[in-house]
């Protein structure tokens, strides 16, 4: 009857494709994202999933216990790549697109920081020096991706420094000197945070340690002055 009938599952993947677009991005990154999303299956599917019930259900207990079940059954580093990581991301498109409100997205964030803060608490001390610097652009909020990052370096035996949200270039290059750093870690989300981020990429360049950088800022890289493959 020139009508197509949608399964269920063909009809999540077409909000996850909506809220992705509604997040600014083009359709073809859009249906990428969502391809990865939808790739993963067995336990980490169901964590995440319960993850998101109870982030909407505004049960931040309910949200760390399953991440530390995730850890239990997945190991650590499964556990924050495979479960949190993702998890954290879709409750960031859903409050992007204006499916939760800020309140929701607030409670997700902080219950999924005070778990990580539960972890680096028992985390062993670090038998290897110097420390790795972690740090956000500029004028980057979001230190989920770099706390997880900080947690997992510390189980496997690295000191690091944590200099969290909006780390102006001068703070970064104090840090850097003050604990004689090996390597350091950008992170910016936003691309109009990136050429912002591109400084604190360079100022760590000057210094002569190794340099790292992720987020979202960096997927599409542009041809011109702010990408850092011009630094």
């Amino acid at each position: 009857g020139r009508h197509r009938s949608y399964t269920p599952a063909e009809l999540h993947s077409l909000r996850l494709m909506r809220d992705e677009i509604a997040r600014g991005k083009r359709a073809s990154l859009a249906a990428a994202s969502v391809r990865a999303l939808l790739a993963r299956h067995g336990p980490a599917a169901g964590f995440i999933a319960e993850i998101l019930a109870a982030s909407e259900r505004s049960d931040p207990v309910a949200l760390q216990q399953q991440l530390s079940q995730a850890q239990a059954v997945l190991g650590l580093g499964c556990c924050l790549d495979d479960v949190l990581l993702p998890a954290m991301a879709q409750i960031g498109v859903w409050w992007q697109s204006g499916r939760c409100g800020v309140a929701q997205e607030h409670l997700a964030t902080e219950a999924a920081r005070s778990w990580l803060d539960a972890r680096l608490a028992h985390a062993p001390p670090p038998d290897r020096r110097p420390p790795v610097v972690l740090a956000c652009g500029p004028t980057d909020l979001h230190t989920i991706g770099l706390e997880s990052l900080g947690v997992l370096l510390r189980y496997r035996g690295s000191g690091c420094r944590l200099l969290g949200a909006r780390t102006a270039v001068p703070a970064l290059a104090t840090a850097v000197r003050a604990t004689a750093a090996d390597a350091v870690v950008i992170v910016s989300h936003l691309g109009s945070g990136r050429a912002r981020a591109i400084q604190s990429l360079r100022a760590a360049v000057e210094l002569d340690v190794h340099v790292f950088y992720a987020g979202n800022a960096f997927t599409q890289l542009a041809a011109d002055a702010t990408s850092p493959a011009s630094i």
